[in-house]
């Protein structure tokens, strides 16, 4: 494995920090565009799937666990996990819904949906969105519960990988039209802005994880 110098893990460690925000700050953009019927900010086109709500919501926590994940102190893992676990729940939860086709009633807790192209479950995130706010809780988690040169970072490099890797696909899709990799069968889409932030993500994810096993 290759040994970073102290100045280059403080390059990591900032850009890490500027994943998190970029995160969060995707998050806030889409629940202001909700709260203030931002079509634009929601759907970015009007042929695209809008950003839900809770995907919204589950970006904004993402970002701030990653924040926190970078201050590495015990108050700040603590906030890290909570956030971690939240994400993870968000993202099981609204898996289960679509697995045993039932309604728990999360999908529009926090807000009545208005835009519904594309979206076969009025504010539900889709299904392969959900997947990858479950692999980044998972992710959260295990990164404030890991110790250096753990064996675990492998592990966590390879859920970052996945969530980048879900979301490239969605993004590829939309640029070439090709609908099944945004979306699965007749299920709600990936948005496109949601793609890139999940890009973002999973960069951010496989970088910590580097930086953790220097």
């Amino acid at each position: 494995m290759i040994k970073l110098s102290n100045r280059d893990t403080s390059i990591l460690r900032f850009f890490v920090v500027l994943g998190g925000a970029l995160s969060s700050i995707l998050g806030i953009v889409v629940l202001v565009g909700w709260y203030t019927y931002n079509i634009t900010l929601i759907q970015v086109l009007p042929t695209f799937v809008a950003m839900q709500f809770n995907t919204a919501l589950s970006f904004l926590l993402s970002g701030l666990g990653v924040i926190a994940l970078a201050r590495e102190n015990r108050s700040a893992s603590s906030t890290s996990i909570v956030c971690g676990i939240a994400v993870i729940l968000v993202g099981l939860l609204t898996l289960v819904q679509y697995i045993f086709v039932i309604n728990l009633g999360i999908d529009e807790l926090l807000m009545e949906h208005y835009i519904t192209t594309e979206t076969s479950h009025s504010g539900r995130m889709a299904p392969n969105t959900a997947l990858c706010f479950l692999l980044t809780g998972t992710a959260l988690v295990l990164l404030n519960s890991t110790n250096k040169n753990s064996k675990i970072l492998p592990i966590i490099s390879i859920l970052g990988s996945l969530v980048f890797g879900l979301g490239i696909v969605a993004l590829i899709g939309y640029s070439v039209s090709i609908e099944a990799a945004y979306g699965w069968g007749g299920l709600t889409r990936m948005a496109v802005h949601t793609a890139c932030g999940f890009m973002i993500l999973g960069m951010i994810i496989i970088g910590y994880a580097w930086y953790r096993s220097d």
